[in-house]
């Protein structure tokens, strides 16, 4: 019914564009608060536009190696969110 938070969690960009739906299409994203693993900084994009916060798991640096070259690539979590906005 919206009237209580709902906190979401998502383990992989791809869920969080499934709880924006499921949050939007049911009348309770503006009480929702994503919990969010590393990697789903890669949908901070999305997150911004709809204006909803987020709580980070204590992993705020994503590593992942590039699938081209081989290097190691670190990204602060909370810097590409801060930079987005996104409370």
């Amino acid at each position: 019914e919206g009237r209580i938070p709902a906190f979401i969690h998502c383990d992989e960009p791809m869920d969080v564009h499934l709880a924006l739906e499921v949050a939007a299409a049911n009348g309770f994203l503006h009480r929702t608060v994503l919990v969010l693993e590393s990697e789903c900084w890669k949908a901070a994009d999305v997150i911004a536009e709809r204006g909803v916060p987020v709580v980070l798991q204590p992993g705020l640096v994503h590593r992942e190696r590039d699938p081209l070259t081989g290097e190691d690539i670190e990204t602060f979590v909370p810097a590409v969110f801060d930079a987005k906005g996104v409370r």
